[in-house]
């Protein structure tokens, strides 16, 4: 598990940085990483792939701008629907906004250590869980097990029961649906995170940054077609889904 910690306070950085350290060196996590960053574009700057870390610890207001946080957290789900984001502050006012984007936790400092470790406790298990959950998909030559986080999409091939699998690294497999029908993918061999918008199109919600009643956009401005069949259900599903993540 990879874990961020801003703040633009040094002190109260270097606090909660020490903080998360114990709790890891108390679990004795030795696949647990831990980034701080003093400055924000240092952050931005220094982490090219976001969707490569899980934790956030975000100070919510810098000297020169009340709401950078809230902004940098955006970002973070643009790129990486399922970072967890930790809202630091002073102040009480945030607290509903800090939720309307999808916030995990919102703390008030001074930082409780003992609730600090019980937050991490559980996004470590959350995010274990995540991980684990992997699919095995038959190509022509070979069986693949691919993880659920690795898949932004899929899109039935009318011939020969196959469909290409577009994964996040940009990748493009083709698969082997044998004589599974693409309709009947989510509920046999996929998890509750992929949803099916249209005929030919199965869709990782984890990375729908945004959706329309013809339209559903993923993560690299990827435009996927929604038919009227599934209109209604995917907001349904959406809310559903986003509950069960926060």
């Amino acid at each position: 598990m990879k874990i961020v910690v801003f703040d633009d306070n040094k002190e109260d950085l270097d606090e909660l940085t020490q903080t998360v350290h114990l709790w890891k060196s108390h679990h004795n996590y030795s696949n647990v990483i831990v980034h701080s960053y003093l400055d924000m574009h240092t952050l931005l700057f220094s982490i090219p792939d976001i969707n490569s870390y899980d934790v956030f610890f975000l100070d919510i207001m810098t000297d020169d701008d009340p709401s950078s946080g809230f902004r940098l957290a955006e970002r973070i789900h643009q790129q990486n629907r399922r970072a967890f984001i930790i809202f630091t502050t002073n102040s009480k006012e945030y607290y509903e906004s800090a939720f309307e984007i999808s916030a995990f936790r919102y703390m008030l400092k001074p930082l409780n250590k003992q609730k600090i470790a019980s937050v991490l406790d559980e996004v470590y298990s959350r995010s274990r869980l995540v991980k684990n959950h992997a699919f095995i998909f038959q190509s022509d030559r070979q069986r693949m097990i691919i993880d659920s986080d690795q898949i932004l999409y899929l899109e039935s091939i009318t011939t020969d029961h196959r469909a290409k699998l577009f994964l996040t690294d940009g990748s493009v497999t083709e698969i082997s649906l044998s004589g599974t029908r693409f309709s009947s993918l989510v509920d046999e061999k996929l998890s509750v995170d992929f949803y099916q918008c249209h005929r030919s199109f199965i869709v990782n919600l984890n990375y729908v940054t945004k959706y329309s009643s013809h339209m559903v956009f993923l993560h690299n401005d990827i435009e996927i077609p929604v038919s009227s069949k599934y209109r209604t259900e995917l907001t349904n599903r959406m809310i559903d889904h986003f509950k069960k993540a926060y």
